[in-house]
């Protein structure tokens, strides 16, 4: 009876193997479905976060201030601790532009975006699937646009100065030059930007 019992056991153990062993393969070779995520703005939709991410991250939000229960910043977790942090541009001014991705391998990019008329910025970081930051990147003008084309991925487009502004004689407004210069980047796995291309938008 011990030994039937026994060989049942061993059958059902080689049997949960063979049907876990493609999965433990799977994750071992970073086999993700790649996804970019839509940008959304953590005041209009405040809801879509925590997100649950394929890699197991989970794209969350915490309070900006917690005088303010209403403003977040957007945060990334592993495990349930927080690992990545964004930073707002401007500190009248949270709830702004979130958007991420999950890429083939498990690698996630997020991007947030916040700042007013008087400049902006995009706070970016690549997190591997382990929980390892090996990104952080600001990018800075009177007015930023980074946005994700793929997984790994951006768009940068940042305003130029414009060199006729008088900040004594003209408003705040006439800063803008609406000139921008614009670079994708591929993020590599080393945390590294890999220029693609550039080109002037006016």
């Amino acid at each position: 009876m011990k030994r039937k019992s026994f060989g049942k056991k061993a059958l059902l153990t080689l049997l949960a193997l063979f049907i876990l062993a493609p999965m433990i393969r799977a994750e071992a070779k970073g086999n993700y479905k790649a996804q970019v995520y839509p940008a959304f703005l953590l005041w209009q939709s405040p809801e879509k976060l925590p997100a649950k991410l394929s890699n197991g991250l989970v794209v969350d939000k915490a309070p900006w201030d917690s005088d303010r229960k209403d403003a977040y910043l957007p945060i990334v977790k592993k495990n349930g601790k927080t690992i990545w942090t964004a930073k707002s541009q401007d500190p009248i001014n949270p709830n702004r532009r979130v958007q991420f991705s999950v890429a083939a391998n498990g690698d996630t990019v997020i991007v947030y975006q916040s700042g007013a008329s008087g400049g902006s910025g995009a706070n970016i970081a690549a997190i591997h699937a382990n929980g390892q930051v090996f990104l952080r990147k600001d990018f800075v003008s009177d007015d930023t646009e980074v946005k994700l084309l793929g997984p790994t991925r951006i768009e940068v487009a940042l305003e130029r100065e414009n060199p006729n502004w008088n900040p004594d004689t003209q408003p705040n407004a006439a800063r803008h030059s609406n000139v921008y210069d614009v670079q994708v980047y591929d993020i590599g796995t080393d945390g590294k930007l890999k220029l693609i291309k550039s080109s002037v938008k006016k």
